[in-house]
This record gives C-alpha cells, sequence and structure tokens, in this order.
C-alpha cells in the first residue's frame, strides 16, 4: 500500500469525495435505468480513485453480469460458483486487495478470465441488507500507484452508496416487474372473460372457432394459431391463421404430436427443429379442447411476439391457454346440444307428421267396410310413435274386395310416406281390373322404382269371392297367414314370392282356397310373433298356432282382443291402447259366417 498522504493531500481528497458523493447522489436519484446510472457511479469512482480501468458487476443468483466498465466490454458475465459467493458474502472486509491473504483463488482466476485487460488489484465486496449484490474491481491508479487507506475510506463511503442504490435499482426493477406481470394478469384475464363471452354466444361451429383462433393470439401474443379436429381417434385440420393445410399436415404426421394431443394433453414446444422447419418459428403451445367427457380436439398458437428473439411461451401462457381452451369446449358442446334440440325438435314435428299420415292411412277397426256374410275385424298399434305396418279391405266391386297386410323396412317418416305409397298403390291397382299376380307384380315394380334400394315390404295379398267363398292369395315374404277352419284345423298360406321391392325380376305365384262356413283367415305382422317376455323369451308361431286352435270357432273380434291380451300379459305391458312391443303390432281376421 501507498505511504500516507500529507495533510493538505487528504484534504484535499476529501473534498474532492465529498463532492464526488453529492455527485453520485444526484446521479443516482435522476437516472433511472441501471445501466446508465452504473456507468456514472464508475465514472465518479474512477475520477475520485484516479484510477483508469474499472468494472461494476452485478449480482444476479449466482451470475455475475459487467453492467459498465472502462478497459473492458460491458455485458459479459461468467457464472460464481456457491463456496465463492458464500465466501465473499462472509469476508470480514468490503475490500480484497490481490496482494494480501484473503483474496479468493476463484475470484483470481474469474477476474482474470472474464477481465484479462483489468488487471485487477482491488476488489469491494458491495452488501445491501447484509446481502452481497455486486463487485466493485479496479485496476492500479494512474501511473501505477496503489491505493491508501484513505482512497479506501474514501471508496467505502462511495461503495455503501454503490450498494444501496444497486440494491434499490433491483427492487425497483422487481417491483415493476411485477406489476407489469399483475397488470399484465389483468388485462388477460379481462380478455378472457370478454371473449370467453364472444366464443359462448351461440353461432355457427366455424364462426366460433375462428373467434377461438384470434383469441388465443390476441390473449399470448402469437404469430399464429390453428384448430385441429379430434375424432375416431385422429386429428383432422380444422380452421387455422397464419399458416396453410400442408404445413398441418406435416405436423399431424408428426406421431409424437399426435399421440400427445389424442390422450388430451397439452404440448409445449421452445426451439423445435421440427416446429422451426414446419412453421418457420420453434415456440408452440398446444391444448386439449375438452370437457369433462369429451375430447373436441387442440387449440394452438405458434411464435410469440417478445423483444427477445427467442421467445417461448411459459408455464403461465400454458395455463391461460387451458383456461380458454375449456371455455372453448364449453361454447363447443353448447352448440352440439342447441343443434341436438334442434334435431329432436325436427324429428319430433316429423314424428308427428308421420303418425298424422299413418293415422289417415291405416283404417281403424270402425272404418273398415261392411260385407255381407263376412266378420272383418282387424287393428294396429305402433311400437313407437309412427309405425311401418299396413292393412286394409278394399272394395273391388258387388262380390269381390281385396286384403293387404305388409311391414314396410323402417320406421317414421319414410316408413310413413312408403305406407302412404303402398295404400295409394294398392287402392289404384285392386279398382283396376287387374289380376292378383298383375296387382302384386305391379306394385313390385312401382316400389322399386320409386324408392331407394334399402327400402322393401313384406306383404300378403287376397281376393275374395263372396259369390262362391273362394280365397286367392300371393304370399310377398310375409309372416304366413293361418286359415283356421271351423273344426280348429289350420292351414298355413306360402305360395307368392320375394318381399315387395328386391328385385324387379320377380315373379310370383297365387294359390286358391274354398272358405268353408266359419272358417277364419287370420293375418298378422312379426310384432306379434316375435314379441319378447321380460326374461326375453320369444312369444313364437308355435304358441300363437296353439292359441289360435284353443279359441276355434271364436269371431274375429273376440278372437284378436284375445290375443291382444295374451301377448300383453307376456311382455308384461297391461295398459290397453297402449303400445307394448318391440316392432308393430298388427292383425287382420276375416270370417266366413256360418
Amino acid at each position: 500500500m501507498e505511504k500516507p498522504n500529507s495533510f493538505e493531500d487528504t484534504c484535499d481528497k476529501l473534498l474532492y469525495s465529498l463532492k464526488s458523493l453529492a455527485d453520485m447522489g444526484e446521479t443516482i436519484s435522476g437516472v433511472r435505468s441501471i445501466e446508465k446510472a452504473a456507468r456514472e457511479i464508475l465514472h465518479i469512482v474512477l475520477g475520485t480513485m484516479g484510477a483508469s480501468k474499472g468494472a461494476l458487476l452485478k449480482l444476479d443468483g449466482t451470475r455475475l453480469t459487467v453492467t459498465a466498465a472502462r478497459g473492458v466490454s460491458a455485458g459479459t458475465s461468467i457464472t460464481a460458483s456457491r463456496e465463492l459467493l458464500l465466501e465473499l458474502e462472509n469476508a470480514g472486509a468490503n475490500f480484497l486487495l490481490r496482494w494480501e491473504p484473503g483474496f479468493p483463488e476463484e475470484l483470481k482466476k474469474l477476474c482474470d478470465t472474464l477481465l484479462p485487460e483489468l488487471a485487477v488489484v482491488l476488489a469491494v465486496i458491495l452488501r445491501a441488507q447484509n446481502k452481497m449484490v455486486g463487485l466493485f474491481v479496479l485496476s492500479k491508479r494512474f501511473m501505477h500507484q496503489m491505493y491508501s487507506r484513505e482512497d479506501l475510506e474514501v471508496l467505502d463511503t462511495i461503495c455503501r452508496h454503490v450498494s444501496v442504490a444497486l440494491y434499490n435499482f433491483d427492487l425497483r426493477r422487481k417491483i415493476q416487474a411485477t406489476n407489469f406481470q399483475l397488470s399484465r394478469k389483468v388485462l388477460q384475464l379481462e380478455s378472457l372473460h370478454d371473449i370467453g363471452l364472444s366464443v359462448a354466444s351461440f353461432k355457427p361451429r366455424t364462426e366460433t372457432l375462428l373467434e377461438v383462433l384470434y383469441g388465443s393470439m390476441s390473449l399470448l401474443d402469437a404469430r399464429k394459431s390453428f384448430y385441429l379436429e379430434a375424432r375416431s381417434g385422429m386429428l383432422s385440420i380444422g380452421p387455422y391463421v397464419g399458416v396453410n393445410e400442408a404445413q398441418l399436415e406435416s405436423f399431424i404426421a408428426h406421431k409424437t404430436y399426435t399421440k400427445k394431443l389424442l390422450s388430451g394433453k397439452s404440448l409445449k414446444l421452445s426451439a423445435s427443429r421440427t416446429v422451426k422447419q414446419i412453421f418457420g418459428s420453434g415456440t408452440c403451445l398446444a391444448v386439449p379442447v375438452k370437457t369433462s367427457n369429451k375430447l373436441f380436439g387442440s387449440l394452438a398458437v405458434i411464435g410469440k411476439e417478445s423483444k427477445e428473439k427467442h421467445a417461448s411461451f411459459s408455464s403461465d401462457d400454458k395455463k391461460l391457454l387451458e383456461a380458454f381452451a375449456t371455455q372453448a369446449a364449453v361454447a363447443l358442446e353448447n352448440e352440439e346440444m342447441q343443434e341436438a334440440m334442434i334435431e329432436q325438435e325436427r324429428l319430433k314435428k316429423e314424428l308427428e307428421t308421420a303418425a298424422a299420415i299413418h293415422r289417415l292411412i291405416v283404417p281403424a277397426p270402425e272404418d273398415l267396410p261392411s260385407v255381407e256374410g263376412y266378420r272383418i275385424y282387424g287393428h294396429n298399434f305402433p311400437c313407437k310413435e309412427v309405425g311401418g305396418d299396413y292393412f286394409d279391405v278394399i272394395p273391388i266391386s258387388k262380390n269381390r274386395f281385396g286384403l293387404v297386410i305388409c311391414d314396410v323396412s323402417g320406421k317414421g317418416l319414410s316408413a310413413a310416406l312408403l305406407v302412404s305409397t303402398l295404400q295409394a298403390t294398392f287402392h289404384s291397382l285392386f279398382q283396376s281390373h287387374m289380376t292378383l299376380l298383375e296387382i302384386v307384380d305391379q306394385a313390385n315394380k312401382l316400389l322399386i322404382r320409386n324408392t331407394t334400394a334399402e327400402k322393401y315390404a313384406s306383404g300378403f295379398f287376397g281376393i275374395i269371392d263372396t259369390s262362391d267363398g273362394t280365397l286367392e292369395t300371393v304370399n310377398a315374404g310375409h309372416n304366413e297367414p293361418l286359415l283356421v277352419h271351423g273344426n280348429g284345423e289350420i292351414e298355413k298360406i306360402y305360395t307368392g314370392g320375394f318381399c315387395l321391392g328386391m328385385f324387379e325380376s320377380s315373379s310370383y305365384q297365387s294359390q286358391k282356397t274354398e272358405l268353408s262356413p266359419g272358417d277364419i283367415l287370420y293375418l298378422y305382422t312379426d310384432g306379434i310373433s316375435e314379441a319378447f317376455s321380460p326374461d326375453g323369451e320369444e312369444f313364437g308361431t308355435g304358441r300363437l298356432e296353439a292359441f289360435i286352435k284353443s279359441k276355434a270357432g271364436a269371431p274375429p273380434e273376440e278372437l284378436l282382443r284375445e290375443i291382444e291380451r295374451t301377448i300383453r300379459e307376456w311382455t308384461g305391458q297391461y295398459t290397453p291402447g297402449e303400445s307394448f312391443a318391440h316392432d308393430d303390432f298388427t292383425q287382420l281376421a276375416i270370417q266366413l259366417a256360418d
């Protein structure tokens, strides 16, 4: 250390130091940038100490960064070991002279590595609130002079002010950062609320998803966004902003990404080469759009806007986007529910229309024609609002009338319209003086030409001549009608061909039978024979035949009502007038009176 100065020199230096302290106080109070303040402080310290080179190193965690320097470049930094930082914090003095014991070896290496041009001889530990905040390092004074005791005392006073200034600057920076983050959070939450309200309003799906994309970009300062639809274990391209389909196809082709997104998990990528090759930016955040029971798809944002060159989406960004995606999922679910309600209302009106059509077409028991010498009774119970069964008794001439029973494919409005077509067709054909075979053949061709391939109908058709009791029949793929003779014997009528509407080239055969007084012709659809008990057992044709045989001689009305009662008991549905079968329940009986 240099020998003590004279009294006059010491007084001059103290006066200069006091002025320097005043100047530094004004500098610290008037400058808001820590970098600018550090440069001014360094300038004052070097001038006061008469040093040519020096640097102010700010401590941030374990990293020492050159905040201001003369003789070396500012901005460089190095990580110090925790052992060195602990040793410096516990050092008894604030001053460490390189040639004296106690100057840490690691600090020497650090100075030689980070600041080789500086030739550090003095390090001043900057402390505030019993915590190390940085280091002042200085080279020798001008003319290679060393620092006197008075120099160190003045420097100690200055450095105490510098330490407080660094601490306050850092505290101010943290408070500003916290305030900024709080303000940003408030803004994001307000935006989330406003965007959520907009998204939640009912509108077309594509419009909703586009609002979701623009909203996500606004919330996270992203440059691009896209939505991927999740269906049947696959991702498909939805709306997008700032990207194109080719890029999205490349993204979807990446199995690791798609597997994670289809599992309903979030995907956060920073500096990804794959994503950068596809989209031109390596930062990507994708979150699931899902409710508790359904995954709709994935919402993704790319390229975070920031002053930093390589800004990444943070964990807070992920939470925010996940919250927004949940709002979007609820909006999509509400839209689906609204669409379902609209569809349900449409189906309800369709069924009401179909039921009205069916009621007009299928005759009630009291609407059946009265034929001299014959007892006729029939009824129909649709298993749902609208059935696909149809029966009719059609007067042809004074001595002839036609019989029809059909079971068309399908239910609802399409079935009702097909029944309507058949009703108009048979009323027209039976009154056209065609033979029964011609009637069935024409009905088959008309059905094929005017309906789709999946539409067909099984049916049984007959003509009774009341003058001699002759019955001519054609069975087009229908349940075999039962001809119950007065003595209880049952005869089945098979002769006919394929169901109507199956093959245009179908040919049909007819059968003629003589009715005797007391004979009953019983026609039915499979809703009767295929009625199930609560245990799942089918009623079957065997039980039906045995029951009818036990009721031989009963008039048609009594027979049909007893069959209905028996089937209700079998199925466990006892309320009269209500549907009780899993399929339409239709029966028609014609008896030649004694």
